[in-house]
C-alpha cells in the first residue's frame, strides 16, 4: 500500500500528535514494561560501553536500559522533541543524553555504539531497510542489535485482537475478519523467501483508541523479514520472539515466528573494541 511519507513523519514529529500518549508512559505499568524489556536485552548483552536507544519517546526505556546494563554512556533518540522534553522534565536523566533525530538519518559516526536497541519503534518506520541499515552502520563490530515490536504478521496476534474486539463490541483495525485473512496471506507470502519483503501501510492516525495495540503502525514488522535482513549481513541471530502470557510463551517456544511479539536480538560480525 502506498504511504504519504511526509504525512506520517509529521504525525510522529508534530508536537500535539503524541504528547498525550508519551505523557502516559511515566506510570508504574510502563516502568515494569521497560524494565522487562531491559532485562531480556541484558540476558544477551550483559554489558556495553555505549548504548543507543532508538524511538525512546520520553527516555523511560533508555533509563531502564542504563540501569540494567553497565555502560559508560546511554543515548536516546526520538523524532518528537515534545516527547524528549517531557522526559527531561520528569525523569532522572542526568546520565542519559536525549537527541532529537530521524532514525533514517542518524547523526552519529560509524561504529559509535556497542548496543543499538529499539522498543515499539520499528513498526512506525517509513523505510525499514534504510533505518535498519543506519542501525547497522552505527553499531560497532561484535555489537548487539535489538528490535522489540509487535509481530504485525502474527495470526495469533490478529485472532487475539479479533476476539477482544468482539467481546468489547468494537473491532480493532487489525482485528477484523478481513485483517486476520490478510495477515495469514502476508505470512504465507514469506514462505521460502531468502530476502526480506518489507511491507507498509498508511496508518490509522488517531489517538486515544485501542491504546497500546499499534493501529497506527506503518511498517508491518515481523521476524521473517528481520531474520533475513540480519543473516544477509552476517549477523548471528540469538532470539526472535517475545510473549506476555503463558499461552504466548508456549507459542514462542514451539513456533517463535508466529508469536504475537518480536524481541529480535542479533550479534554483528567482528570483534568489539
Amino acid at each position: 500500500m502506498s504511504r504519504d511519507k511526509d504525512s506520517i513523519q509529521g504525525f510522529y514529529a508534530e508536537p500535539t500528535a503524541y504528547a498525550e500518549r508519551m505523557g502516559s508512559k511515566f506510570d508504574e505499568r510502563w516502568a515494569a514494561v521497560f524494565a522487562e524489556y531491559a532485562r531480556k536485552t541484558a540476558e544477551h548483552c550483559p554489558a556495553a560501553r555505549r548504548i543507543l536507544d532508538l524511538g525512546c519517546g520520553n527516555g523511560h526505556s533508555t533509563l531502564q536500559l542504563m540501569r540494567a546494563i553497565p555502560c559508560e554512556t546511554a543515548t536516546g533518540v526520538d523524532i518528537s522533541e515534545t516527547s524528549l522534553r517531557l522526559g527531561r522534565e520528569n525523569l532522572p536523566l542526568d546520565k542519559v543524553e536525549l537527541v532529537c533525530a530521524d532514525v533514517h538519518h542518524l547523526p552519529f559516526p560509524d561504529a559509535s555504539f556497542d548496543l543499538v536497541t529499539s522498543h515499539a519503534m520499528v513498526e512506525h518506520l517509513i523505510d525499514a531497510g534504510e533505518a535498519l541499515d543506519e542501525m547497522d552502520r552505527v553499531l560497532a563490530p561484535g555489537g548487539t542489535l535489538v528490535v522489540s515490536a509487535p509481530n504485525m504478521l502474527s495470526p495469533v496476534r490478529a485472532v487475539k485482537l479479533l476476539l477482544q474486539g468482539v467481546k468489547r463490541g468494537s473491532l480493532h483495525p487489525d482485528g477484523t475478519p478481513w485483517a486476520v485473512i490478510q495477515t495469514l496471506i502476508r505470512m504465507l507470502k514469506r514462505t521460502g523467501l531468502q530476502t526480506p519483503l518489507f511491507e507498509y501501510r498508511q496508518p490509522v492516525q488517531i489517538t486515544g483508541h485501542f491504546a497500546g495495540s499499534d493501529y497506527d503502525a506503518v511498517f508491518l514488522v515481523n521476524p521473517w523479514d528481520l531474520d533475513r535482513w540480519a543473516r544477509a549481513r552476517g549477523y548471528t541471530v540469538l532470539r526472535h520472539a517475545d510473549s506476555s502470557s503463558s499461552v504466548g510463551a508456549a507459542v514462542e517456544r514451539m513456533a517463535p515466528f508466529l508469536a504475537g511479539g518480536v524481541h529480535f536480538i542479533a550479534r554483528k560480525p567482528g570483534t568489539s573494541s
